[in-house]
């Protein structure tokens, strides 16, 4: 969870098909719930719940609040980042990293 301001943000929820999977969910729906108690008290406007990658997470999530709001993620790099990352990728593929 990142305690951003004013949206909480839950980098990511994890989850596996298990014998107990009721017991998973109901802990799962808690877990949420507590969350957004907390971002009640702290004056935050609202959660989000992070990228929705199959169907079953996309019914968790919706569970919560149909609603979808698109996000866009802008990411600017210096170009001394971008030599650092390609001498990285470089030193990976001839050490078999």
């Amino acid at each position: 969870m990142f305690p951003s301001s004013p949206i909480v943000r839950i980098r990511a929820i994890f989850s596996r098909p298990t014998e107990r999977t009721q017991q998973v969910s109901f802990a799962s729906r808690r877990l949420i719930y507590e969350v957004c108690r907390w971002g009640l008290q702290e004056g935050r406007s609202a959660i989000d719940l992070a990228r929705v990658a199959t169907k079953e997470g996309s019914n968790f999530k919706m569970s919560f609040n149909p609603r979808i709001v698109p996000e866009f993620v802008y990411r600017r790099t210096s170009r001394v980042y971008v030599l650092l990352e390609r001498i990285r990728i470089l030193a990976r593929k001839l050490l078999h990293i």
